[in-house]
């Protein structure tokens, strides 16, 4: 008789994403003189420019940068392993976290992003932080306001911004580290609307 219940069929809901105008708003929110506000934002960049999820940048470990090749290996669901570029910007800002505003001593774990008490991140803290500088920059850019993002969002707007700049969607798949490319096919429709 179960089996007999016919399935509710919805359709997925468009994942939420940031234009470049609403992304620029988003970046400028931490305070960049401070420790705090330049490890945050190099943590929104990083997740920008990656594509990371939320538990990527917290497990984040300083072995996985590359920064004369300016590259990152992240390895994420699955133990999979993926190679990403970074843009030069992303690394000048990486390096000046790390090499003048990290907590000192021994980083929990060789971790890369170390939260105020010198500890690891964990994917909740990543999200609280994203979270407050959405929140921060909703104030200040009101088509934010309207909008569901999360920290998966920033994942979506990587993927949405390298199709608007015309980049094959097999890069994507791999940038992004998608199992295949039916993961990367969702955001076609997008592209397709610009």
């Amino acid at each position: 008789r179960i089996f007999a219940i016919p399935s509710k069929r919805v359709s997925p809901k468009a994942a939420e994403s940031l234009t470049r105008k609403e992304l620029e708003t988003l970046l400028a929110q931490p305070a960049a003189s401070g420790a705090d506000g330049v490890r945050d934002l190099a943590i929104l960049t990083f997740l920008y420019n990656t594509g990371a999820r939320a538990q990527e940048a917290a497990d984040a470990r300083d072995g996985w940068f590359d920064f004369a090749n300016r590259t990152v290996s992240i390895i994420g669901k699955g133990q999979r392993q993926r190679i990403t570029p970074l843009w030069p910007s992303t690394v000048r800002l990486l390096k000046l976290y790390r090499d003048e505003h990290r907590r000192k001593g021994v980083p929990a774990a060789g971790r890369f992003f170390v939260n105020q008490r010198g500890g690891a991140f964990t994917r909740f803290g990543i999200r609280a932080i994203v979270k407050r500088y959405l929140q921060l920059a909703a104030r200040v850019c009101p088509s934010i306001a309207g909008k569901r993002l999360s920290t998966h969002s920033l994942r979506h707007t990587t993927a949405v911004h390298l199709l608007e700049s015309r980049v094959d969607p097999n890069v994507i798949k791999s940038w992004l580290g998608h199992a295949s490319i039916s993961s990367t096919s969702r955001y076609l429709d997008t592209d397709l609307n610009h």
